[in-house]
């Protein structure tokens, strides 16, 4: 909130203060895309996601992206990652919620999960995915 930008032009008589948005986006690792939840035969809920790193644009060997973090893992949740109803981790891009977990979600709970990149700095903006109908 207090990193700003200062320049001061040839002909500038003052200087020019600008506040940055959003300072340290940079160190966070992109967001996942590409949400799907699968209702199983079980009850449980298959979830994936496809995971996206900077600097990996060009898919040259038909092989995943370098994922430009020291690890990979992920945190979802059921509803916001700040006030979960429920949360887990994996180091995959890929979760099954049983569906024991399903039926302990309170009356009223969010109908949607969201998944974010842990990085070595920060975590990812939320992927939101709905629950399968």
């Amino acid at each position: 909130g207090t990193t700003r930008i200062v320049a001061v032009g040839l002909g500038d008589t003052a200087a020019v203060s600008v506040p940055i948005a959003d300072a340290g986006a940079t160190l966070r690792p992109l967001s996942p895309v590409h949400g799907t939840a699968a209702l199983q035969s079980d009850g449980s809920v298959a979830l994936t996601w496809i995971r996206r790193a900077r600097g990996a644009w060009l898919w040259l060997d038909g092989v995943d992206a370098p994922l430009n973090e020291e690890f990979e893992r992920w945190e979802i949740a059921v509803g916001e990652p700040t006030a979960p109803v429920l949360r887990w981790q994996t180091t995959s891009a890929t979760l099954t919620v049983t569906a024991a977990q399903i039926a302990t979600l309170p009356t009223g709970a969010p109908h949607y999960f969201t998944v974010r990149q842990i990085g070595r700095n920060a975590a990812s903006k939320p992927l939101r995915i709905e629950f399968p109908a």
